[in-house]
């Protein structure tokens, strides 16, 4: 684990930055609609959204999640032949072009002198001197004006990786709080059970995640558990 803490500590900084609610903001920002339903059908998809932002603000879980399905849904809709919304030149002018507005920002941060750790469909995670902070910022307002989308972000202390959607990552702060909600989980590192993910033994990523995290060995955590 030495290795591990050498890259945590080190004064380099680790950021994800995402951007927010990608496909919906494509959609409305750029008015991308099914043909053949017009353009009053933003008026309804703004709506919903209006709509889930004020219930996430109110702290109603049910209704954020509900609406946030029904905002996110729309893309495989749009290429499903059995929805009413289906239209693939649609989905294809969402998803396309999302990939090359992130494309750009990553080449961006390339040439700034940042590394790309990795990038998904709606994300990059970078690594940068400290030194290089302004140049960041500047990349990302300069990203933001040109694409109209918005863009948010995380600070890590360390990230873990074995797939594009399997990590852990620990974010910034958590080595003086020791807070849970400060460790991002991501596919294989998932260690509750939760509805719809399965039953797999949570034994095992509960013990890798001590053992990245907290230096804790696995075979203590294995030793320790009571779990039938």
């Amino acid at each position: 684990m030495k290795e591990n803490k050498k890259w945590r500590y080190s004064p380099a900084i680790r950021e994800i930055l995402w951007v927010k609610a990608m496909y919906p903001s494509i959609i409305l920002e750029h008015k991308v609609y099914p043909q053949h339903l017009g353009e009053s059908f933003l008026k309804v998809y703004s709506k919903i959204r209006s709509d889930r932002v004020a219930a996430k603000k109110a702290g109603n879980k049910i209704v954020d999640a509900t609406l946030k399905l029904s905002l996110n849904g729309l893309s495989g809709n749009l290429q499903s032949p059995f929805s009413w919304c289906y239209d693939p030149k649609a989905v294809l002018t969402i998803r396309i072009n999302g990939q090359l507005m992130l494309l750009m920002l990553a080449e961006a941060f390339n040439e700034a002198g940042a590394r790309i750790i990795q990038s998904n469909t709606d994300g990059v995670f970078i690594k940068y001197k400290k030194s290089l902070e302004p140049k960041i910022l500047e990349i990302c307002k300069n990203w933001e004006k040109r694409t109209k989308l918005g863009l948010e972000a995380d600070y890590f202390e360390a990230f873990f990786q074995y797939a594009i959607n399997d990590y852990i990552g620990v974010k910034k702060g958590y080595s003086e709080t020791k807070n849970p909600d400060l460790i991002k989980k991501k596919g294989m590192f998932i260690d509750k059970v939760s509805l719809g993910k399965g039953m797999a033994p949570m034994i095992i990523p509960e013990a890798l995640n001590r053992y990245f995290v907290d230096n804790i060995p696995v075979e203590k955590t294995l030793s320790e558990c009571r779990h039938s």
